[in-house]
């Protein structure tokens, strides 16, 4: 004896939608929609997607490589108004870690001395200096995210605010939680120091 699974009508939503027009709002009529074609993947920034060429400091550089993101962390380097896409901020994250590497490789290699300590302050005055860009595409990659640049205040918390912090700069693109006062209108590079 074998199983044969029962046969059910095909459900109006399985199918091509009508075809006829219906009064507005009303499947195959004119309006909006509902459910016709589905959630669309999300591909790219709200309006330049990967391949479409360099957009304006005003946006998000979402296919950026690692020359072309530290090129706008250090043109972009006072805006805290904006959006930075992941990979802005992680290339540029990604910069700092090597540098900080290597200084800290040549002073393992000179020991102690005169030139150990010049290149000691060397490195303290170029690690200052990049505090504020830092925190400038800190603030532009959680806006991307849909977050306000207060958050930055969890670097206060040791740890557990770090870790949270760390989860938040990783969160993807959201381009719902957008606000009118996150929008960077100035693509020069000048320092604008309004967090929100």
């Amino acid at each position: 004896m074998s199983y044969t699974p029962p046969q059910y009508p095909q459900e109006p939503w399985q199918g091509q939608p009508p075809q006829d027009p219906g009064p507005a709002g009303q499947p195959g009529g004119p309006g909006p929609q509902p459910y016709a074609a589905g959630p669309q993947p999300y591909t790219g920034g709200p309006q330049f997607a990967a391949g479409a060429g360099e957009p304006p400091l005003t946006e998000a550089w979402y296919d950026a490589d690692f020359k072309q993101s530290i090129s706008r962390f250090v043109q972009k380097a006072a805006h805290f108004q904006g959006y930075a896409s992941r990979a802005e901020y992680w290339w540029a994250v990604l910069a700092g870690f090597l540098l900080n590497t290597a200084f800290s490789a040549v002073l393992r290699l000179l020991g102690d001395g005169a030139l150990e300590t010049l290149i000691a302050g060397v490195f303290s005055v170029a690690s200052l200096l990049l505090v504020v860009p830092g925190l400038a595409v800190a603030s532009r990659r959680l806006h991307d995210a849909g977050f306000s640049a207060l958050l930055l205040l969890l670097l206060l918390l040791p740890f557990l605010g770090w870790i949270a912090l760390i989860v938040l700069l990783a969160l993807p693109t959201n381009l719902a939680a957008r606000r009118m006062e996150w929008t960077d209108a100035n693509p020069t590079p000048t320092i604008n120091w309004t967090w929100r």
